[in-house]
Formats: structure tokens, sequence, C-alpha cells
């Protein structure tokens, strides 16, 4: 695969700051970590990852997108291939206003944004409905794929149009209603690169120091809550209305607050939280996973099923 990967990086005509080799990925994750990358990309050119695409799927060596990394756990082995990082997308198309009337806009912006200073953006603009996504870690094409849901409001909800590559064509994809549900979206199943979206948010009436303190407040209750006292990825286990309760307090009945497998802990502030308490491995993160699953299902007979997502070698998704 070497060989092969040199290849890449010719032909793609990439720049010795673009790509490092053996990237330690911990660095590029909220959980804080995992093992290395054969081959870490980052590029702002289109033109270029789409030549690494081309030449990655001739050769058949695997590509993982990385934004953020805020609903992963990679494994200790790393991750094989290329990781191309999403968020040096944003350098070349900044956050802008498209279409604007009365009372609604649409704005477009990479898909390596960060939330948060998407949701600046709209405050600095005096838009709003996107302000309960302030504090999200994470890019905005994490939060398409994931379908990010928080106080009760989806990205879905505001999603018109994505530019994806795939199988190395640019492609627009719409809203469709259908494809899109609870945690799910429809690029979960064709995993293209998502490039850029345009949502639509609504015009506000209110001043931008009001609409800032209203999107802080939503921070605030995520840090009084203990979202970000250790190094996590939030939310550990979908909710399921079949349980009756969210899955952290289904958790929390069965007793296993403060569980442990080696460094990674159930939070004793959150029991939907698995936290890297005392340098945990991805193989603790992944076992406690595992336990707890088995424990809840023992008591209740539900299925917990994961949220955060296990990549790299030698996981299959619990």
């Amino acid at each position: 695969m070497q060989n092969y990967l040199h290849t890449i990086i010719e032909e793609a005509s990439l720049d010795a700051s673009e790509y490092q080799w053996k990237a330690p990925l911990r660095d590029h994750t909220w959980f804080k970590i995992g093992g290395f990358a054969d081959l870490f990309i980052q590029t702002d050119s289109i033109l270029k990852i789409q030549t690494i695409l081309h030449r990655a799927k001739q050769y058949a060596i695997p590509i993982f997108f990385l934004g953020d990394g805020s609903n992963i756990v990679i494994s200790d082995d790393g991750i094989a291939g290329i990781v191309i990082d999403t968020k040096t997308l944003q350098k070349s198309s900044p956050i802008s206003i498209i279409s604007s009337s009365e009372h609604e806009c649409q704005i477009i912006a990479s898909a390596g944004v960060l939330i948060e200073e998407l949701v600046l953006f709209c405050i600095e603009q005096q838009l709003e409905g996107l302000l309960h996504f302030f504090g999200l870690p994470g890019t905005l094409g994490g939060a398409l794929y994931m379908n990010a849901r928080c106080y009760e409001g989806e990205i879905a909800s505001h999603f018109i149009e994505a530019t994806i590559i795939e199988n190395n064509e640019i492609k627009k994809h719409s809203y469709i209603p259908d494809e899109w549900s609870y945690k799910l979206s429809p690029f979960q199943k064709t995993h293209p690169l998502i490039v850029n979206a345009i949502l639509q948010v609504r015009r506000s009436q209110h001043p931008r120091d009001t609409l800032l303190t209203q999107a802080l407040s939503y921070k605030q209750d995520r840090e009084q809550k203990g979202h970000f006292r250790y190094p996590c990825a939030g939310s550990t286990f979908k909710n399921n209305r079949a349980f009756g309760m969210p899955s952290g307090q289904l958790i929390d009945q069965c007793g296993l607050k403060g569980m442990q497998y080696g460094g990674a802990a159930i939070s004793d502030f959150h029991a939907n939280i698995i936290i890297n308490h005392s340098n945990a491995s991805a193989s603790d993160i992944y076992h406690l996973v595992q336990k707890i699953q088995a424990e809840v299902y023992q008591k209740t007979s539900f299925q917990l099923e994961p949220e955060i997502l296990f990549i790299g070698r030698g996981y299959t998704q619990v």
C-alpha cells in the first residue's frame, strides 16, 4: 500500500504541508484516543481531493473523512489508508448568505466549518433557528451525517441541499423528508464527502446581544451538565421511545453509573456519557460499551444502540 500512497501524493500534487505520514489521530478526536493514520491529508483543493479519491478507489485504498472527531472512537491500531481532514475545506468556502426574504434566509457553509462558528455567523447576521446548536461539538458535515439533534431540534429541519462528492463525481443532494429520521441521514448509506451545505434559517427581530445570550444559555447548560469535564464524545447511546425513558435514565436505573473498564468510565454526572477518565484506550471504551449493553439487556430486555461510531482497524460496530 505504501507505494500506492506515494503515487497518490505525487499525482494529486500535494504540497508537503498538505499531508503527514503516521499522523497521531488522538489529537483530532474529543475522546483524545486513537492510533495513527497511514496518511493524513489536509487540503482545501477539491480538485486534489477528487484525484485522491479516484486513485484510492483504483488502488483499493480505504478513505475516511474526519471532521472534528466529536462522535467517534478511533481504534488503538489507527486507521488504514487515507484520512482526509474536512475542517480544511472551510478555508476555500466562507459562510455566506445566498438568498434572503423578509422573514427567511438561506446560508451556505463548508462542511468543515465548526458548528459554533456557524451559529456565531448567524448571530452576527441576526438570524435564528440554529441557536440551540451552540456548544455542540463538531462540524457541519458531521452534524449532517449524523443528523445531529439537541434540545428537541435536529439539523435536518434546516437542511436544503448539499454539494457532495460521490463516486468521484460532484453532485447535489437535496432534502427528501423520507431519507431523514432520528439520528439518521441518507449520507450514512453512501458515505460521500460532504463539501458544503445550504441551510434555511429565519430573520430575527431580536438584537445580536439577545441572540448571543440565548445561544450561550445552551452552551452553559451543557457545561453545567458536565459535558466538557473530561474527554468524551457526548451521548454514547441513542434514545429509543420504546424504552419509555432516555437511555441515560435507563442506564442509571440499572445501577451502572460509575461503572469502569480500564481508563473508561460512565460519568457520575450523566449515565449516557462515557468519559476518558484516566488514559483510556479505544479498547477500554469499546469493552465498556459492550458491558453496558449486556447489563441493560439482562435487566430490562432493551438493546441499547450506540450513537458513537467505532472507526479503524479491528472494529465492527457494536
